[in-house]
């Protein structure tokens, strides 16, 4: 009976053994998979960011290198982000009653030139590194939404208050937010920047907006909204195409395409193509006004916001 006791307790023994081992091979299975995933999104999330705000071409963690700029990974990733955020947007406006139209996207343009001032503040590194990553594209864009929803639905809430318009009262609360940034921009600006440079963009800008508006001015597509669609796309192809010549570079995926197939022509077609397609599109089969909106919004962002930072930085040569 001793012997059988003896032996029980060795398989016993012998099965909390292998037990251990399996759950460390399990827990190491699992390390390995946690570790690579996190390793992914440094490499092709998060890392871009860092180096970006390094003002670097790679930044390393963990023996992990990440170029900086857009890769397809986080291209599709902040694609799937931007369509979410939009549609929870959506759905809270509806919730709220809160609408949506021409007039909010046009008075959103602080919002979004608040955006472009930020993101060029952040290119001085006169912010403290560690905030620096909250103002790196796309981060950026996410910030900016945040403060935009709280600004809109205090403006929903407080207008009949105040006794003026929602949307006139978004529009100034967006100054207001703006105008600090805006004064120590043109602080910086006039004192070291080329403005004769800085000029050529908008010329360019406003030059082919006016043929634009020449040829669509008997019809709706030359309603303001759709003119300011034109604009900030011509604008902001303006500046990424003269940067260009001053050694800058596209980090976008579809403008290093069209950049690598037309030269640096390539940006103003692609600009000129997404503006076109986009007024043709909210024109004839947006009729929902919430959608057609946000589509203004979102047009002006990728166009002044970018543009006025690339401006800035061209100006300053930075």
């Amino acid at each position: 009976m001793a012997f059988l006791s003896d032996i029980a307790v060795l398989n016993f023994r012998l099965f909390l053994v292998q037990s251990v081992c399996f759950k460390q091979f399990e827990l190491t299975k699992v390390y390995k998979v946690l570790n690579g995933i996190i390793e992914f999104l440094w490499k092709y999330i998060a890392g871009p960011i860092i180096a970006d705000a390094q003002n670097a071409e790679t930044a390393v963690w963990n023996g992990i290198t990440a170029n900086t700029g857009y890769n397809l990974v986080n291209t599709v990733s902040w694609g799937i982000i931007a369509v979410g955020v939009i549609l929870l947007l959506r759905k809270q406006f509806e919730e709220r009653d809160i609408k949506l139209n021409t007039s909010t996207a046009i008075n959103s343009i602080p919002f979004i030139v608040l955006g472009g001032i930020l993101r060029f503040l952040e290119d001085t590194a006169i912010m403290p590194f560690i905030l620096r990553p909250l103002f790196i594209t796309p981060v950026i864009y996410l910030l900016i939404a945040a403060v935009f929803i709280v600004s809109l639905f205090y403006a929903s809430r407080k207008a009949s208050i105040l006794d003026c318009s929602r949307d006139e009262l978004f529009r100034n609360i967006g100054y207001v937010i703006l105008s600090p940034f805006l004064a120590l921009t043109a602080y910086i600006v006039f004192l070291r920047a080329d403005l004769v440079l800085m000029m050529l963009p908008v010329i360019l800008a406003v030059a082919f907006t006016g043929l634009y508006y020449l040829a669509t001015r008997s019809t709706d597509y030359s309603n303001k909204e759709y003119l300011l669609v034109v604009f900030s796309q011509l604008f902001g192809g303006a500046v990424s195409m003269i940067s260009l010549s001053f050694g800058y570079t596209q980090k976008q995926l579809l403008t290093q395409a069209f950049t690598s197939f037309f030269g640096q022509p390539g940006v103003m077609i692609l600009k000129a193509s997404i503006a076109g397609l986009a007024v043709y599109m909210m024109e004839s089969d947006m009729e929902e006004n919430q959608i057609k909106s946000i589509a203004l919004i979102v047009l002006y962002s990728i166009g002044l916001a970018t543009g006025l930072r690339v401006l800035l930085r061209l100006g300053m040569g930075i």
